[in-house]
């Protein structure tokens, strides 16, 4: 039998190749299972191929049905001690697909670029989702709070209202912080129909439709859906969590 004795330096080097192995072989379901808790309501149903370049499936955010997900680690994010993830969705029928970054870091979470459509399911009662199209949102959430947002963000409700009002092409707005929560306030070129989206670190949110003077014409349509008088205009409000 041979004996082999191997330096210090060489059982370091030996060390730092098997370290680094564990890290490039890593699978994503495993940064999955370990990043996800079981109380959040971000779910997957799996994952597969590297930490590097993997994809997720059926993700959810509470009632957001994303889908499925090409995703990985930013390495120079690693530099900075911070996970940086980039993603990206393919455009499907009637959707531009989904596109950008994730960085946490110690006491925040951090959006940058985020490009393209989500739907939400259920964000408010009586409509039956509210797609929202992101351009160049960025977003930084620290200690708990909104630190600085921007881009531009265009809703367009599923909903008889909106097509018997026109606006088809739906409500436009800049991303804003506003007392701690990110802002997302839009509005048609008349001003007179609104949706204010608040969301906050913890992931809660408060969403708000309001239209301005409606014709009488359009009071039934408005009573069915759901929306309560207000003064000077009719109003649809709901509470939720994302994350």
């Amino acid at each position: 039998m041979i004996a082999f004795q191997l330096s210090r330096r060489a059982w370091i080097t030996a060390s730092l190749v098997f370290i680094l192995a564990l890290l490039v072989l890593m699978p994503m379901r495993f940064m999955l299972s370990t990043s996800i808790s079981n109380s959040s309501t971000i779910a997957a149903s799996g994952a597969s191929g590297s930490i590097w370049a993997g994809r997720i499936f059926e993700m959810r955010a509470g009632s957001v049905a994303i889908g499925a997900i090409e995703a990985g680690l930013r390495p120079l994010g690693l530099l900075n001690a911070d996970y940086s993830f980039w993603f990206s969705q393919p455009a499907v029928a009637g959707t531009q697909g989904l596109r950008g970054r994730v960085t946490s870091s110690f006491g925040g979470v951090a959006v940058e670029e985020l490009n393209g459509t989500v739907v939400f399911g259920e964000l408010l009662p009586g409509l039956a989702a509210v797609q929202l199209e992101f351009e160049n949102l960025s977003i930084d959430f620290s200690d708990g709070r909104c630190r600085s947002a921007s881009g531009s963000v265009r809703s367009r409700p599923d909903s008889e209202i909106f097509a018997v009002l026109g606006l088809e092409s739906g409500l436009i707005g800049r991303a804003r912080c506003d007392n701690g929560a990110l802002l997302l306030p839009m509005a048609s070129g008349s001003g007179m129909e609104k949706l204010e989206l608040r969301i906050y670190a913890n992931g809660s949110y408060n969403a708000q439709m309001l239209l301005q003077q409606p014709g009488a014409d359009l009071i039934p349509l408005l009573d069915q859906t759901g929306l309560t008088p207000v003064a000077g205009g009719y109003r649809l409000s709901a509470k939720g969590k994302f994350w």
